[in-house]
């Protein structure tokens, strides 16, 4: 059976929409057939929390969400890697922690807002994957337009990080709905509907 891609998630703090990105590129996998899986290595446990909420409310999950440490990850891995076509790493904002989760990772998705503090945040992310020559996409998150400013454009040219074409927007009803099922004109509004897309692109192009 083909190994799943295991995409790391990871940012250098919190705030910037990584759970949020691992829940919804879950949702959009899983509806449209695939089987994602989500470990979560982040100590605030803010995917498995989504799950248990969802669960709790009567309203179900889209697919497993287990916790997973740097001593527990390889041991984790083999148990879904005969039933998973993704597995979503949800890191720490540790790198000390995350080093060595990430190096189990066919590329990483690196979510960061459009502020200054955490564009270089996200870039002290990059360097650290580009030290274990781990493939990367910056993402643009909680963006106030829906295509990229020029602000944040212009650090990207400069610093030539690799970046996602997709931006997601800032929507209220995200910071509403924890525990709630993405439905598809929610995941539409949000743009990962694209972002997915993009994604399997991406990694096509990485596995050939």
């Amino acid at each position: 059976m083909p190994t799943p891609h295991v995409i790391g998630i990871v940012s250098y703090k919190g705030g910037v929409g990584k759970s949020t990105t691992a829940v919804a590129l879950a949702s959009c996998l899983g509806a449209a057939g695939q089987v994602p899986v989500i470990l979560d290595a982040d100590g605030q446990q803010d995917s498995k929390a989504y799950r248990d909420e969802a669960i709790a409310g009567g309203k179900g999950f889209i697919c497993p969400v287990a916790s997973v440490s740097p001593e527990t990850i390889d041991a984790r891995l083999s148990e879904i890697g005969e039933v998973a076509d993704y597995v979503f790493l949800d890191c720490p904002p540790d790198v000390h922690v995350f080093s060595p989760l990430i190096t189990r990772c066919e590329m990483a998705i690196v979510p960061t807002t459009p502020s200054k503090a955490d564009y270089r945040g996200a870039k002290r992310v990059i360097e650290v994957l580009s030290d274990f020559g781990i493939p990367y996409g910056m993402l643009v998150t909680r963006s106030e337009r829906r295509r990229m400013d020029r602000r944040i454009a212009g650090w990207v040219a400069r610093d030539r990080i690799d970046v996602f074409d997709t931006v997601i927007p800032d929507r209220q009803f995200v910071r509403e709905i924890f525990g709630e099922p993405f439905k598809p004109k929610q995941l539409h509004e949000l743009r990962y509907d694209r972002l997915t897309v993009e994604l399997e692109e991406v990694l096509g192009e990485t596995t050939q």
